[in-house]
């Protein structure tokens, strides 16, 4: 068959389309909505396999921890009944948080990057830079005292800022990452030609 394929475009003189040539042609009969649904689906689609990995370990962890129906009376979960299951439910939340918490937020900026054709390694660093541990932990602001916004809070002299994390953020992520790589467009324009050989050794 594959023998056949190239005969046929061989003697027709057609021409092969790139995957690249049918998204564009597709594109071009799509309205703004179904485009920028399109875009949107470009940019989760990668991410996908790991979000799909992350729910079923955290629904593994949920029966080990969080549903009391085992035990002689039926009231117990199996994480309280073993230690070999409280090992592995603690374990699990290592992966849990990896993906949903720190994941998301890195996945979607990579992923925003390399569609508009920015650098995705500085995608990645700026995801890393919003879940960063030197930020607050976004799911403690609402319970965050005097003492904590002492310890976080950047401090200029003539402004305060709060150093708040984005874990499991997905708009401001993407904001971000629209953002940056805007930025990173117009300071490829004013740098010189030099300086971005040298960058585009590195990247």
């Amino acid at each position: 068959m594959a023998d056949f394929y190239d005969d046929f475009v061989a003697i027709s003189g057609v021409s092969e389309a790139s995957k690249a040539d049918v998204k564009a042609a597709a594109a071009g009969n799509q309205n703004p909505l179904q485009k920028a649904m399109g875009a949107i689906a470009e940019v989760f689609a990668p991410l996908i396999p790991a979000i799909i990995t992350g729910g079923l370990i955290l629904g593994f962890r949920n029966v080990l921890g969080d549903m009391p129906y085992f035990g002689p009376d039926g009231t117990q979960t199996l994480a309280s009944l073993s230690q070999f299951w409280t090992g592995v439910y603690s374990f699990l939340w290592l992966i849990g948080e990896a993906v949903f918490h720190l994941g998301i937020p890195v996945g979607i900026c990579w992923s925003i990057t390399k569609k508009m054709g920015g650098t995705p390694m500085l995608g990645i660093v700026l995801g890393l830079t919003l879940v960063s541990g030197q930020l607050m932990n976004a799911y403690n602001v609402p319970s965050a005292t005097a003492a904590d916004w002492a310890k976080y809070t950047w401090d200029f002299g003539f402004a305060q800022v709060h150093m708040i994390g984005y874990q499991s953020q997905v708009l401001p992520a993407i904001l971000a990452a629209i953002c940056f790589n805007y930025y990173e467009r117009f300071f490829k324009k004013i740098t010189p030609a030099i300086i971005q050989m040298i960058h585009g050794s590195t990247s």
